[in-house]
């Protein structure tokens, strides 16, 4: 009698740590490279003289051409654990066009892969960038080729 209880109960037993694995693999299938969709900024300044970028975390993509004007592109693609993680401020004060990433509290370490700011800037310009995470990239100064439109 007890050798048929003590069989049901490991049998309940195993059956309930099968359940247990099958549902945990199903979930980290499901969210390991589920993103929402991306969040896309785009912005038009003009008559820019300095560009001013402190984007902790994130890359930073500085492109020069022969127009007047400062385009840009802020993308950010934030999974469900991230989502609101950054917020991108960007401001004429001036003829200077600062733009700033704050980082909300959470205890989540961001990743610099899915942020990304993209500025098309007159070749002519004063740029300051800084970024502590993040990979900058200049090309279209006047030794290059103009670079494509954003």
């Amino acid at each position: 009698m007890n050798t048929l209880i003590n069989n049901k109960l490991v049998k309940s037993i195993n059956l309930t740590i099968i359940t247990l694995f099958i549902m945990l693999s199903t979930f980290c299938l499901i969210t390991k490279d589920t993103k929402a969709a991306p969040v896309e900024e785009n912005f038009e300044y003009s008559g820019i003289r300095e560009l001013e970028v402190e984007a902790s975390f994130f890359n930073v993509q500085v492109s020069g051409y022969t127009g007047d004007t400062v385009e840009g592109q802020i993308i950010v693609h934030q999974n469900f654990i991230k989502k609101n993680y950054v917020e991108v401020l960007h401001s004429k004060k001036g003829s200077v066009l600062e733009i700033l990433v704050k980082k909300k509290k959470s205890w989540i370490p961001p990743s610099t892969e899915d942020k990304i700011i993209k500025i098309r800037v007159p070749r002519d310009i004063k740029v300051d960038l800084m970024t502590s995470s993040g990979d900058i990239e200049i090309q279209g100064n006047s030794f290059m080729k103009e670079s494509p439109a954003i």
